[in-house]
């Protein structure tokens, strides 16, 4: 049921700014391949202004359940994944819902409620 992506992130790892910057490249251009392939819906990449948190960047992508679900479980995929998590600080990878699905959502939820 659920159909976007989030992959954030915080701050590069000291020392490995370079490969950080590289690896933002690598996974717009993951995203770019699945977009073109009509496997994803959309992505946004997203810089986040300095705040003081631990969220300074992420990419939100947009898709069918099923879609996102094999390539988030794809090996390049997990590769990028190991690959960001070396190089980066926070790191992580969710999955949420939007439009339809999170109206569902939000529907069964107010039913339990009740």
């Amino acid at each position: 049921m659920q159909n976007i992506l989030f992959v954030g992130w915080n701050a590069p790892k000291i020392g490995r700014e370079s490969q950080a910057g590289e690896l933002f490249t690598s996974v717009s251009n993951f995203f770019s391949r699945h977009l073109k392939g009509g496997k994803i819906t959309s992505f946004d990449p997203v810089i986040l202004v300095s705040h003081g948190g631990d969220l300074n960047g992420f990419f939100l992508v947009k898709g069918e359940p099923q879609h996102l679900e094999v390539i988030r479980t794809s090996d390049e995929f997990i590769k990028l994944s190991m690959q960001c998590n070396y190089a980066l600080h926070g790191f992580g990878v969710l999955t949420g819902y939007t439009g339809d699905s999170l109206q569902k959502l939000m529907g069964d939820w107010m039913k339990m409620v009740k």
